[in-house]
Formats: structure tokens, sequence, C-alpha cells
């Protein structure tokens, strides 16, 4: 992935920290790399950003069924560590947090941003259009 990415993949994230980190899975092994990932927590109760972290660092890997049809998207899994930009997002302030201007020039890396309450699908899409 190069600092001018040709696009962006959004993901976004309630509560369902399984089900991202195998989609990151499979975005990571994707032959196109050129991309920049951003993943936003929409205030997730279940530790979602801890077990995205842990996965991040390599400390937690992706579980898939052993039939599941998609499973050689996600599986084996890559090699981590994957560097992880970490930035809040204060829906009343509309104000982006952390480690905003930097950029990756590293094809395993991604933005996180975790909104500080849960704005729906539309408003945690739209604090990705406002970061982007």
């Amino acid at each position: 992935m190069s600092e001018q990415a040709s696009f962006y993949v959004v993901v976004l994230n309630y509560n369902n920290w399984s089900d991202t980190i195998e989609c990151l899975e499979s975005l990571f092994k994707s032959d196109d790399r050129n991309f920049h990932l951003v993943v936003l927590d929409n205030h997730s109760t279940d530790n979602s950003v801890k077990y995205i972290r842990m996965w991040a660092e390599g400390a937690l890997d992706v579980w898939v069924p052993p039939l599941h049809p998609l499973k050689e998207l996600s599986f084996p899994p890559i090699n981590k560590v994957v560097k992880i930009r970490e930035i809040g997002y204060d829906a009343d302030s509309g104000i982006f947090q952390g480690d905003v201007k930097s950029s990756f020039s590293d094809a395993h890396a991604f933005s996180l941003i975790t909104i500080n309450r849960n704005l729906g699908f539309a408003g945690g899409i739209n604090s990705a259009l406002k970061f982007l």
C-alpha cells in the first residue's frame, strides 16, 4: 500500500469483533493492497477494540468453522504484527483526536477509529467520510 492509496475500505464494527477480524484477515490476504483500511468501532460494549488490538499484535487469531464456504479467504491467518493508527472521534464536537495526520506506507497497517457513542450504521459511515 502506498501513501496514495487507490481507494479506501471502511469496516464498521459494533459488538462483533470476531466477524471484524475475519474481515481484516481476508483484506490483508488480498493480492491488491493498494487501499487504505479504516475500521470504525461504533462504541461497542463487548471489548471489540481490545480484541481487534490483540489480533493486530498477533495475540489472537481468527477462528473459522472448518466447513465454512469462505474459509480460504481468511485462513490460514496472515503473519502479524499489523500496525494500527489509533484515532478517537468525539461525535458531539465532531473532532478527531490522536494520530490523525500520519499516514502509512506499510501494507500491514490500518486506522482504527473509536467513536464515543453509537451513531448507528449511517452515522458511523458518515464519521468515516469526515475522516477521509
